[in-house]
């Protein structure tokens, strides 16, 4: 071996440096780089394959993962445990934190027709009471409309599912500025849709349902949910059959009559 000065040559070449190395142009190394310490780059590190980090990596200041594929995975996270697959872990580390903080999200941008960029849709988590013991939490989800910034439209949180209205006491509501509603529809061959209202369990003493089909629409009741108690039909035939010791009572809290029978000619009349 020889030495000059900090660079060491060994005999079957491996070259050592005891101090720094400034590489003033291109540095090509065709076999493998060991660096034992810090590699510090202050420019710009470009790899044309596949970089692996064995002890991981820590990047403290904004990543940009760049694709050209259509629906290709940007970024793949993959992880071979057998019970637990891989997570993404949002950690707002505030040194004052407060309630509503958003502790992280994912935002959905495009460019628009004027090549400008447009946040269309947001999903974030939200730290609602940073109480200790008492922490509550909430998932929201924001779309933009008519060009406008993203708006609120869905809340989660532990206590009820809010759709297009803020956080209240119903377990799910449904909200809309129009005359749109709530759509149930069954995609299946079955021209059937049931809508149960009670405490979730069938044929109990407090179970009543809504069942359609193409051309009725049921109620069922009667204490188990099984007896029919109302039917109105698609052209306009109304079908009242109450229970045993059950009344039907038509109100429609004015003076004037609260059940009236019409036809459109003088005969059949009631």
């Amino acid at each position: 071996a020889s030495t000059v000065g900090a660079i060491t040559i060994a005999s079957d070449g491996d070259t050592t440096f005891s101090a720094d190395l400034n590489v003033g142009a291109n540095f090509d190394v065709t076999g493998n780089a060991v660096i034992d310490g810090t590699a510090l780059v202050t420019g710009v590190l470009t790899t044309t394959a596949a970089t692996v980090f064995n002890g991981g990596f820590a990047a403290n200041e904004i990543s940009t993962i760049t694709d050209a594929t259509s629906f290709s995975a940007g970024l793949s996270i993959i992880n071979t445990a057998d019970v637990h697959g891989s997570v993404i872990d949002f950690f707002n580390n505030s040194s004052s934190p407060a309630d509503d903080d958003y502790i992280g999200g994912l935002i959905f941008k495009e460019t628009n027709s004027a090549g400008g960029t447009h946040s269309y849709a947001k999903i974030f988590g939200q730290a609602v009471d940073i109480t200790d013991g008492t922490e509550d939490g909430a998932i929201t989800f924001e779309t933009s409309a008519a060009g406008a910034n993203t708006a609120e439209i869905m809340r989660i949180t532990n206590s009820s599912v809010d759709i297009g209205v803020s956080s209240g006491a119903s377990s799910l509501r449904i909200q809309s500025s129009g005359n749109k509603g709530l759509t149930l529809r069954q995609n299946t061959t079955v021209d059937r849709f049931n809508l149960f209202v009670g405490d979730g369990s069938p044929n109990t003493a407090d179970e009543n349902f809504i069942s359609s089909n193409n051309t009725t629409l049921h109620f069922l009741g009667g204490g188990s949910g099984t007896t029919e108690i109302a039917q109105f039909k698609s052209d306009g035939g109304i079908i009242v059959t109450p229970v045993s010791g059950g009344h039907a009572v038509f109100n429609e809290g004015d003076v004037n009559a609260d059940f009236r029978v019409e036809s459109l000619n003088n005969t059949h009349m009631l």
